[in-house]
């Protein structure tokens, strides 16, 4: 009875681009999985801690510097196919970027010599790196989210897969040749998706226009009336996708960090799976403007959800072959924080449909209210529970936040739904 209901879902052009999205997405994620494994057999563990510090350095600023663009760009520019308001909003939304990227660059110049010392690096020149690639990294995210954007779906994949095949390529070609210093390894290795981005004509449409030095008033007030609340919630987003690590790495041993950091990378894998659906349906539902298509569309979100939910079921009984074939046999012991750990991201891949109804409402504070939240969560749970019991404790807390936000996800969209009217919910 279930799989007959779920076989409509199958017919879905929504469902069919979020398939094709996720496998590429998988593509470029197996590309990069190989590259950082070659940079690790290469650098060996000393030296990949360091390498480490700087990645890390890199996604968490890069990812704050997204500052809820993605979001916006999803919300305004996936209703409408109008080609003078889509080039407007993508200028202005470009100009702002820019000057994001300038202030948090600052910013972050004038932290390095501070967290040379915190993070104990041999030298501040590997951060400096990272500072000199987040233009690059942060364009690249910023121009995909507005191929997404425009429903170029298959275009944006590529961009992807582009990028993660130049990474490892590089690393390959960094595996074989000898070179020493660390910094320099380090920008070889992320500034691959520099490719695509001087090729982005080849994926853009060419009606797409960008201008920024011309002032859209207008577009202006559109997107500032959501970025504030997307805003809060992608920095809330950057914070707790870091801080777990972090609260375990001061509490616990350096054993416990590996541990949490290597089942990290395997549900990763259902993260990346989850945020590309979600790129797919959040322009598709912010154009749904009548009641009848939300209540259409709910109805294959809970189809969805449970669908998810049998994923998950299923994989249970091979998480140990998973953590034996992918992280190594040396990881066995975490094999019930892995079950954990993948149970909070399939929550998080459940709840995607349901935040996609939220690019249609008229209600910009849910994605700021609910990032926060998620942190209070996570560090609330990490402070109190991390000291006395350990890495059960971390997993678990991230567990009771993704389950919090599906709960929130959920009842926050069936209450939109049944109190609005028949007609356009945003104009």
């Amino acid at each position: 009875m279930y799989l007959s209901r779920l076989l409509p879902l199958l017919q879905s052009s929504g469902v069919r681009q979020s398939l094709i999205v996720s496998l590429g997405n998988i593509c470029a994620a197996g590309f990069s999985a190989v590259a950082m494994i070659l940079i690790t057999r290469r650098l060996g563990p000393t030296d990949f801690g360091e390498f480490s510090i700087g990645l890390s350095f890199l996604l968490l600023i890069s990812k704050i510097n997204d500052f809820g663009m993605t979001v916006t760009l999803q919300k305004f520019v996936g209703r409408r196919k109008d080609h003078r308001y889509i080039n407007q909003i993508f200028s202005v939304s470009l100009k702002i970027k820019l000057i994001v990227i300038g202030f948090f660059a600052l910013i972050s110049l004038l932290l390095v010599p501070w967290l040379t010392q915190a993070f104990k690096l041999s030298s501040p020149d590997i951060l400096y790196g990272a500072i000199l690639c987040l233009p690059i990294i942060v364009l690249y995210e910023h121009f995909q989210a507005m191929l997404q954007a425009v429903h170029y779906f298959t275009q944006s994949t590529l961009f992807a897969i582009t990028q993660s095949a130049v990474k490892m390529c590089v690393a390959i070609m960094l595996y074989a040749v000898v070179l020493d210093y660390i910094p320099l390894i380090f920008i070889f290795f992320v500034i691959s998706p520099l490719v695509p981005l001087l090729a982005f004509r080849i994926y853009f449409p060419d009606w797409i226009k960008l201008n920024i030095l011309q002032s859209h008033k207008n577009s202006y007030d559109l997107i500032k009336s959501t970025l504030t609340h997307a805003a809060i919630g992608v920095v809330c987003i950057a914070i707790i996708e870091q801080i777990d690590i972090l609260f375990v790495s001061y509490y616990l041993s350096a054993y416990d960090t590996g541990l949490l950091g290597g089942i990290s990378k395997i549900s990763l894998l259902v993260t990346v799976m989850a945020y590309s659906v979600a790129s797919v349906l959040n322009p598709r539902v912010s154009r749904y403007k009548h009641k009848n298509d939300l209540v259409t569309f709910t109805k294959k979100a809970f189809l969805m959800s449970g669908a998810v939910l049998l994923g998950f079921i299923a994989i249970i009984p091979f998480t140990s072959l998973l953590i034996h074939f992918t992280i190594g046999p040396e990881f066995a012991s975490a094999n019930n924080l892995l079950v954990i750990a993948l149970a909070a991201s399939f929550l998080t891949f459940s709840a995607v449909p349901f935040v996609a109804t939220f690019f249609t409402y008229d209600a910009p504070w849910f994605f700021s209210i609910s990032g926060l939240i998620q942190a209070v969560i996570i560090i609330i749970g990490n402070i109190a529970f991390v000291p006395e019991y350990g890495l059960m404790a971390s997993v678990w807390t991230r567990f009771t936040a993704q389950l919090v936000m599906l709960i929130i996800a959920i009842s926050m969209s069936l209450y939109f739904l049944r109190t609005k009217k028949q007609t356009i919910f945003w104009q």
